[in-house]
């Protein structure tokens, strides 16, 4: 039987990491391994991991280097054939490993139904419907669809280690959008791809009383656009290699746009490193564009009940979604 390790990076915190680190280790089928990067934690949290001994690979960062270095930590010690990454505050149904990995025998990444909320005393509050429901429209490719208008996040997905390794590492000079540039990097390499619904995976909203999410230490409004920024000239780059067309789609160019206009807000910022932005957003009204797009975004809200496009193939919680919830520890 294929092994599976799960990889958490984390960041202060301590009061919810055990939390996460417990539903792995309930998991329907276990994973064979557990490692968690703590990258510098200046709560309780390395006291808290190290509670759990042996159950668990405890690597400490001893400065705060960021979300990819964590993960790239654990990737390269990994021993198992799928890899599950999972968030320090986040959490699966307890079918996840088991029903995934099954399917994951003949194929490179499975991605099912995950839903954004909030934990508060054993309560699970949804803040909108389920994401993808249902599988991905096939009218345009999975790359297509995340740099236009649709997005996935890691812990939704069971990953096959060889093909991770083929793609390599997440680059480590980015602290947000550095799982969205890995994940280009992923389907340019054209995994096979294959969604289950059965299973479902709980992401937790930001809450400013929290402590910071790995993935936002060190961020505020300047280091946003500079990443966002970042993120899109690399990718640019990395189409024009492989001459995708969505390098021509109107909505991949205006979610260039949106990162060139945040970034023209800062100051001192270097303009020449903004010139694949500029080149690639040039002769269009992209004001206008940008309007019409977000009223586009309030007629669905009408019409449907929330603001997602359809590659989301949102809804609402199913009975049996409910009770996977109820099996993990949480009321709806």
């Amino acid at each position: 039987m294929a092994k599976i390790s799960v990889i958490i990076p984390n960041y202060n915190r301590a009061t919810i990491v055990s939390e996460t680190v417990e539903n792995m280790l309930l998991q329907s089928l276990p994973p064979d391994e557990i490692i968690v990067v703590d990258d510098c934690s200046t709560d309780d949290s390395v006291s808290v991991l190290k509670s759990f001994g042996n159950k668990i690979t405890l690597i400490q960062h001893e400065e705060n280097r960021g979300p990819g270095a964590a993960r790239n930590a654990a990737l390269r010690i990994v021993t198992g054939d799928f890899v599950q990454f999972m968030d320090s505050d986040d959490l699966s149904s307890l079918n996840k490993l088991q029903h995934q990995s099954a399917i994951l025998e003949e194929t490179d990444i499975v991605y099912s139904p995950w839903v954004r909320g909030s934990f508060r005393k054993k309560v699970f509050e949804p803040e909108d419907v389920v994401l993808q429901q249902q599988a991905l429209p096939t009218v345009k490719d999975m790359l297509t669809c995340f740099l236009t208008d649709w997005s996935i996040i890691f812990q939704q997905c069971l990953f096959r280690r060889v093909f991770l390794k083929k793609v390599g590492f997440y680059r480590e000079d980015m602290r947000l959008h550095e799982d969205g540039e890995f994940f280009v990097r992923l389907l340019l390499a054209e995994p096979k791809v294959v969604f289950t619904k059965n299973v479902l995976t709980l992401y937790c909203s930001e809450n400013p009383e929290d402590h910071e999410k790995l993935t936002g230490s060190g961020s505020n409004a300047q280091r946003k656009a500079m990443d966002t920024a970042h993120f899109f000239d690399i990718v640019i780059e990395l189409l024009a290699k492989e001459r995708h067309p969505v390098l021509g789609h109107w909505r991949f160019r205006l979610n260039v746009w949106r990162a060139l206009r945040d970034m023209q807000k800062l100051e001192h910022i270097d303009q020449e490193k903004l010139s694949k932005l500029k080149l690639i957003t040039r002769g269009r009204e992209w004001d206008m564009l940008d309007w019409l797009d977000n009223k586009w975004g309030g007629f669905r809200q009408r019409l449907y009940g929330h603001r997602w496009p359809s590659s989301y193939q949102a809804g609402p919680l199913t009975e049996q979604q409910k009770s996977l919830i109820r099996e993990i520890g949480y009321f709806i």
